[in-house]
């Protein structure tokens, strides 16, 4: 039923959206015949974050696919917007029709809203499938998602000394034995640290990885006190020491790495496991590298855990999956170009090839990601062992005063536990 009810919006929408060629996936002979001609958009402005270049290939295959110019502006001017929150009043103009009612049907989403949700996304660690094989052997990744705190610093902290002197060495991993191989080998020959990070972006330690400490600590941001995130902020700091250990960098250099250089030396086999969502993870996975998602570890035990329902075990063990950007209209803006280009991404085969495979997107009502990490994040939400985002949550101003706690790895060696406890706690729970 779900499969008919898909067939039948795709067609309610090829029907309505005149000139524009939206190809459903299926033979030639068997598309759905386009509908009288309507005027069809030639221009669209869009607004982008700087940290969201990642999606212009999607803009790019819809202009070159629609002969559409895509011009890229300042949010005053845009018709298109892609925002990291819900938008507040001045977005919208979304034509409530048919075709419309026919799209929020698609998506799951309320008719009335004033965006819509490009998808699910994943956040955690990134690993090389590939490398983890040649360093433990098959089937390890489920291992190394589930086990515990102890297990996973005694690995790191092996594995970094394995890249400084490859020798044979057993580790143990969910109650399981590994060895490391004695030497490297054409694979692993490129591995230089266990952990990579986009540390010169600010929403490196104010992003998502909040999430874990955040989700460990109450059932929702109005519950939150000091008292209950102290525990699993001082978790998370201890956490991002581990990786402070056995961070890649270039040769010579300290300097923090923007989102390009950590994917370029991700591609390139530095490092085994790259802090970021999955949507960054579809750029090397699109060039043929195996990936896997896992969570954050967290040193917490069940009764330092204040959210209902979650224990230690769920919590080191499950990625944060929340919602990856919202694409809304500027009211003031072409709003027919806008709207446009939302039913050529969720309803064409291309568009939906962008969300699933390329970027690597969960969305309800379309096909799940048939590459990697997608997949994998789809595993996860479809067992339902996925954490909440609460960090989508919060303002503007807190994330950007909890990442300016940490500005850079190096910083850690000058900012003490206690100290970023109470910074943490002083910025998210203001009251107490």
């Amino acid at each position: 039923m779900k499969r008919i009810l898909s067939v039948l919006l795709c067609a309610a929408l090829l029907a309505g959206c005149g000139s524009l060629n939206l190809t459903p996936s299926r033979p030639q002979e068997e598309q759905t015949p386009q509908a009288g001609p309507t005027q069809a958009p030639t221009h669209l402005s869009v607004f982008l974050n700087e940290q969201d270049e990642v999606l212009k290939p999607v803009f790019e295959a819809y202009g070159a696919e629609q002969n559409v110019t895509v011009e890229y502006v300042g949010q005053q001017e845009c018709d298109l917007a892609v925002l990291r929150t819900r938008p507040g009043e001045g977005w919208g103009g979304l034509e409530e029709d048919s075709l419309y009612g026919a799209l929020c049907g698609m998506l799951g989403v309320d008719q009335g809203e004033n965006c819509l949700p490009m998808g699910s996304s994943g956040y955690g660690y990134l690993v090389n499938t590939q490398m983890l094989s040649a360093l433990l052997g098959e089937g390890v990744l489920s291992d190394l998602q589930r086990c515990s705190y102890q297990d996973w610093n005694a690995f790191c902290q092996a594995l970094a000394g394995w890249i400084a002197s490859p020798s044979a060495k057993k580790v143990n991993l969910n109650e399981n034995t590994f060895t490391l191989p004695a030497a490297k080998d054409e694979t692993t020959g490129s591995l230089e640290a266990v952990f990579l990070l986009a540390d010169g972006e600010s929403s490196c330690y104010g992003g998502e990885a909040l999430s874990y400490a955040l989700a460990a600590s109450a059932d929702s941001l109005e519950d939150l006190t000091s008292e209950a995130l102290s525990g699993p902020a001082g978790a998370l700091y201890d956490a991002f020491c581990l990786e402070a250990g056995s961070l890649w960098r270039p040769e010579g250099s300290q300097d923090p790495l923007d989102q390009a250089q950590a994917e370029e030396a991700f591609l390139n086999g530095k490092a085994l496991f790259y802090r970021a969502d999955t949507v960054r993870g579809s750029v090397p996975a699109g060039q043929g590298m195996g990936l896997g998602l896992l969570g954050l570890k967290l040193d917490l035990s069940n009764d330092e855990i204040g959210a209902q329902g979650l224990d230690a075990e769920q919590l080191r063990s499950w990625p944060v999956v929340g919602t990856y950007r919202y694409l809304t209209l500027r009211e003031e803006g072409d709003t027919g170009a806008a709207q446009a280009f939302m039913y050529w991404l969720y309803v064409s085969h291309q568009g939906q090839r962008m969300l699933t495979d390329t970027l690597g997107l969960v969305q309800s009502g379309l096909r799940s990601p048939s590459g990697e990490p997608g997949r994998s994040l789809y595993a996860f939400a479809q067992a339902g062992e996925t954490l909440p985002a609460f960090s989508a949550q919060l303002s503007d101003e807190a994330l950007a005063g909890a990442g300016a706690l940490i500005p850079g790895a190096g910083a850690l060696a000058s900012l003490d536990r206690q100290s970023y406890v109470q910074g943490l706690c002083g910025i998210l729970c203001p009251a107490g």
